[in-house]
């Protein structure tokens, strides 16, 4: 059931939640995988667009966990998995807003896999490398080991079903 929202306005993921929610009783997984980025220069630093991707990027995915975790914990079970990135592993070059917000998705994510397993929720976050979406589209620099989507989905897919809190790739990405 697609339901349109906007990962940046914590109403509409709300509203999106009760729509669902109301077709088919509280949902059981969430997988947040909404993300934004803007190239940046590397002569000037500018909050408004940093800002902008933490709406997006990290408050957006704050909204639809908050949306979802109380009918979890009524529930006694769930699954929350994220959607961060290598790239918040390191400092990148005109990577600011995105990496800091990865970051801090995956700081998030383990705060949250630490208080919510008292309740049977499961958390979990993904690191994806480079796959080939509208985002990386942008780039303009060699993006090593560049995925498909479908590859990329599939490795989600084996990750999202074991417990493990983790999934990276390609393999050797989380020491970069």
């Amino acid at each position: 059931m697609p339901l349109a929202c906007d990962a940046a306005d914590p109403e509409s993921l709300k509203a999106a939640y009760a729509a669902a929610k109301a077709v088919a009783g509280p949902i059981e997984a969430l997988l947040f995988a909404a993300a934004t980025w803007t190239p940046e220069t590397e002569q000037a630093v500018a909050l408004a667009p940093v800002r902008h991707v933490f709406e997006v990027n990290f408050f957006g995915c704050l909204a639809a966990i908050e949306a979802v975790t109380p009918d979890m914990m009524v529930a006694g079970r769930g699954r929350i998995a994220v959607i961060s990135s290598v790239a918040g592993f390191r400092g990148l070059p005109r990577a600011l807003a995105y990496g800091s917000s990865k970051a801090a998705m995956t700081h998030m994510a383990e705060t949250l896999r630490l208080q919510l397993w008292r309740h049977g929720i499961i958390v979990q976050v993904v690191h994806p490398g480079f796959v080939r979406t509208p985002l990386t589209d942008k780039n303009d620099f060699p993006m090593p080991f560049l995925m498909e989507p479908d590859q990329a989905a599939a490795r989600i897919v084996a990750g999202l079903q074991s417990d493990r809190f983790e999934i990276t790739f390609p393999a050797g990405s989380r020491c970069c």
